[in-house]
């Protein structure tokens, strides 16, 4: 299992599972490239289903994308929450990555 390990300039680890698909219950984590400076992923967490805007301290993934400019499309539309949601915290789900995946190969 590849992992990736973020390593803050604060001393805090996160550590990363790279999957090829969008795992089921998690939403794209809207931290910026600048704190995920990995081209090519996008990092993905699960919603901390007790506490609207957190997200739980495990399980997190690295979505490997087919290039750069895709996952800086996905992570564009994370920053800008471009598209209508439930809740604040509900994110870009695996539904909502698919549209988006569907708009930027124009299909």
């Amino acid at each position: 299992m590849e992992k990736i390990i973020n390593k803050t300039w604060w001393g805090r680890v996160d550590e990363y599972e790279v999957v090829d698909t969008f795992p089921l219950g998690y939403i794209v984590w809207n931290i910026g490239r600048e704190n995920f400076p990995y081209e090519g992923y996008i990092p993905l967490v699960k919603p901390d289903p007790n506490h609207e805007f957190w997200v739980l301290p495990y399980g997190r993934k690295a979505l490997k994308c087919k290039d750069e400019g895709e996952a800086l499309f996905i992570l564009n539309y994370a920053s800008k929450g471009g598209y209508p949601r439930r809740r604040k915290s509900d994110g870009i789900t695996e539904e909502v990555f698919n549209q988006l995946i569907k708009e930027y190969y124009g299909k």
